[in-house]
């Protein structure tokens, strides 16, 4: 392998190692405004249908718990 294809070489991979690297930190800055907010905000809702009444009294107790 030829001089300038090393050269090029190295100075691609320092390319992809620095944008790993500025996507890391940029992912820190947002994994750090997550966890400023509360419990409730991150709470996700969950919708489920169901046609059996005879278990109505089992989901409506999962649900609150």
């Amino acid at each position: 392998m030829g001089l300038k294809k090393r050269l090029v070489s190295m100075g691609l991979v320092a390319c992809v190692l620095a944008a790993m690297g500025l996507a890391a930190a940029g992912g820190l800055q947002v994994r750090q405004q997550t966890e400023e907010r509360s419990f409730f905000d991150r709470k996700e809702t969950i919708y489920f249908w169901y046609s059996d009444s005879t278990i109505k009294d089992y989901m409506n107790s999962a649900a609150v718990s």
